[in-house]
């Protein structure tokens, strides 16, 4: 969108009037998507959550404007709790061939997830991740838990963010040796799959795995488009 926008106002003498309000508007929507994702990330991308290509902009505003991180972390939580948020982008997971098999499990855990079984729902989300990473790249054959942060990065996505995927999948990887009874509220794959976390069963890590399933769903639609062969993109701007 910034190299359209770029190439349109190095034409600007050739738009015509409409065009040219037209091409403002744009620039405006473009900054404003821009300063919601980045402000989502100064609250919570130190907590690990990811900005998604699913998320309401709309709500995700109210999310960005929070006071602080913890405001902002509630006002995430209630919005992946309320009718549909998760359940619409759960449905579009059918699109990749290596996820419906595993749909029916998703769709459990989304059953014990609001029925606040949520240590049921972490456990399901963190296996259904592993095995969906390792079937949709069959050049690797390599499980979430075996990529790299550098290999999870989202390319051409809101999930791209420095602070976005890449930068969540670190604590996804961290190594755990001994038992801790600790609350954690974060994405320990190796520490919870291990047994060596035991005290996982709360909303926020539960809806922080939801998080995680769609942003690595992201992350496999930019492998995709990455694959494609580079074709003109049409102009935005029309007569």
């Amino acid at each position: 969108m910034e190299k359209q926008i770029t190439a349109f106002k190095l034409l600007g003498f050739l738009l015509s009037k409409e065009q040219r309000t037209e091409l403002k508007g744009l620039q405006r929507e473009h900054r404003r998507i821009v300063s919601i994702v980045d402000r989502f990330y100064d609250h919570l991308g130190e907590r690990n959550w990811v900005f998604t290509g699913d998320l309401n902009l709309t709500a995700m505003e109210e999310v960005a404007n929070a006071k602080d991180s913890e405001t902002a972390e509630l006002r995430l939580i209630a919005y992946y709790n309320s009718e549909n948020r998760i359940e619409f982008p759960l449905g579009r997971l059918h699109r990749f061939d290596a996820m419906r098999p595993r749909i029916p499990l998703l769709r459990k855990a989304l059953v014990d997830y609001h029925e606040g079984r949520h240590y049921s729902a972490v456990l399901v989300l963190l296996s259904v991740m592993d095995g969906f990473v390792n079937d949709f790249d069959t050049s690797i054959r390599q499980g979430l838990h075996a990529r790299s942060e550098e290999d999870m990065v989202a390319w051409d996505s809101v999930a791209g963010h420095h602070l976005g995927l890449s930068h969540a999948h670190g604590s996804f990887l961290k190594g755990f040796y001994k038992t801790d009874t600790t609350e954690i509220i974060d994405l320990y794959r190796n520490g919870i799959m291990h047994g060596m976390l035991v005290n996982f069963d709360n909303k926020t890590i539960a809806t922080k795995a939801w998080n995680r399933l769609f942003a690595v769903a992201d992350w496999a639609d930019s492998r995709e488009r990455r694959a494609k062969p580079i074709e003109a993109t049409p102009g935005l701007l029309h007569e």
